[in-house]
């Protein structure tokens, strides 16, 4: 269930995967991997929604949160393969892993770059 940094990465450039961050919408708009999603852990009941309305069961999906021992990531794949979707990775330690990795970024609550490329 696990995927790579390399992989996450080669994923995100190719636009092959819709990822999505459980984190808190305030981390969110701190700053976020370009073109993800916002569907906080904590909040699911509130989302639920709008990944059905906007998420395909046959998408492939990489969730992530930030630090070696936040398992929001974690608990938002299960809770989607629950709901019937196939395709679901974590990219652990994610947030932080792919800053360090200088993999495009964005800031704002929808989403605006801030100029750093893969």
């Amino acid at each position: 269930m696990v995927v790579s940094l390399d992989e996450a990465g080669s994923l995100c450039l190719e636009k092959q995967t819709i990822f999505l961050d459980a984190r808190s919408p305030r981390d969110y708009a701190m700053g976020h991997i370009r073109g993800a999603q916002n569907i906080p852990w904590q909040s699911f009941d509130q989302y639920i929604d709008r990944v059905f309305d906007r998420i395909p069961e046959d998408a492939r999906i990489v969730t992530y949160c930030d630090g070696e021992h936040c398992s929001l990531s974690e608990d938002l794949a299960k809770e989607l393969v629950s709901m019937g979707y196939k395709k679901v990775q974590v990219l652990l330690n994610g947030w932080t892993r792919w800053q360090e990795a200088g993999l495009p970024v964005e800031k704002g609550e929808t989403g605006r770059s801030d100029g750093q490329k893969g």
